[in-house]
Parts: structure tokens; C-alpha cells; sequence
């Protein structure tokens, strides 16, 4: 007989799986996964000068991570698109842990 805490336990891990998985499905930016978290290269979306309204801020904690340069250096997103994009997957997985 089975458990039924690892029934209950293996099936949340199961749904996050999936839930994540829709997210990432939906981005056409480029996006590395290992060891559980999620990276972006930052030298691929953003730059060193740019307009306010493009200027990265935090908007969630957790699984979203930057390679290359720190990006709260005042770095800015390459485009409004990039930003809605980046931002929103942020979010989602925030939402989602």
C-alpha cells in the first residue's frame, strides 16, 4: 500500500511541472534550465543605455536568474517587447513557487 502523503506529494510536484512548462512554451525569448532554476542571458536583452521606461526592475522572486552582468547595474531592456516578456515570466513563475 502506497503512501498517500508521496501520492499527494508526487502529484503537486507533478502539476508545478506541468504549470511551468505551459509558461515557458508560450516565450520566445531564450531560456536555459539547471538545477530547478531558470537563466537568461543578459547580454542577449539588454544594454547599458536605453530609455526609463526600459530601465529593469524587480518583479518577483525566485526561479529567474542572469548571466553575464548584474542586471540592478542600471541596465535596460533591448525593447518594450523584451520587457513584457522577461517581466511576465517572472511573474508567472513567481506565481507559481
Amino acid at each position: 500500500m502506497e503512501n498517500q502523503a508521496i501520492k499527494y506529494i508526487s502529484h503537486v510536484y507533478k502539476q508545478e511541472i506541468k504549470a511551468k512548462s505551459e509558461v515557458l512554451k508560450k516565450k520566445t525569448i531564450s531560456i536555459k534550465q539547471a538545477f530547478g532554476s531558470y537563466y537568461i542571458d543578459v547580454n542577449t536583452y539588454f544594454t547599458e543605455i536605453g530609455e526609463e521606461i526600459l530601465k529593469y526592475k524587480n518583479v518577483g522572486y525566485g526561479s529567474v536568474s542572469f548571466l553575464g552582468k548584474t542586471v540592478t547595474q542600471g541596465l535596460f531592456y533591448k525593447s518594450l517587447e523584451v520587457k513584457k516578456e522577461i517581466e511576465n515570466l517572472i511573474i508567472s513563475l513567481t506565481l507559481i513557487d
